[in-house]
């Protein structure tokens, strides 16, 4: 199941950067040159009307939200896993061997 969320969270990662630079490009510059022109400009402000600016800006916004929550729940789910892994070598468990000796010695 882990590895499924993983997986799922990663693939909504890749995706959000793609469309969050994708979205970057086509924001019109300030001196009306450079990626945003030449990635049609002209048909940005076309399709979403005066609010371009506006609609980007909000794109570009939730991109990065989305982008940085992601993030933090996959960084939160490998400490998960981290924290639960347990090492065995020849069938002996080494994280119990640990703790009972801690145990032990207090």
């Amino acid at each position: 199941m882990y590895s499924f969320f993983s997986f799922l969270l990663t693939f909504i990662l890749i995706c959000a950067s793609i469309f969050t630079t994708l979205v970057i490009l086509m924001q019109r510059p300030s001196a009306n040159s450079g990626m945003g022109s030449s990635l049609g400009g002209g048909a940005v402000e076309s399709a979403f009307g005066s609010d371009t600016t506006k609609v980007l800006t909000k794109w570009t916004v939730g991109g990065i939200v989305t982008f940085f929550i992601v993030a933090f729940f996959l960084s939160m789910m490998q400490i998960w896993a981290n924290s639960h892994k347990q090492v065995k070598i020849n069938n002996i468990d080494l994280k119990n061997i640990i703790v009972d000796d801690d145990i032990q010695k207090r």
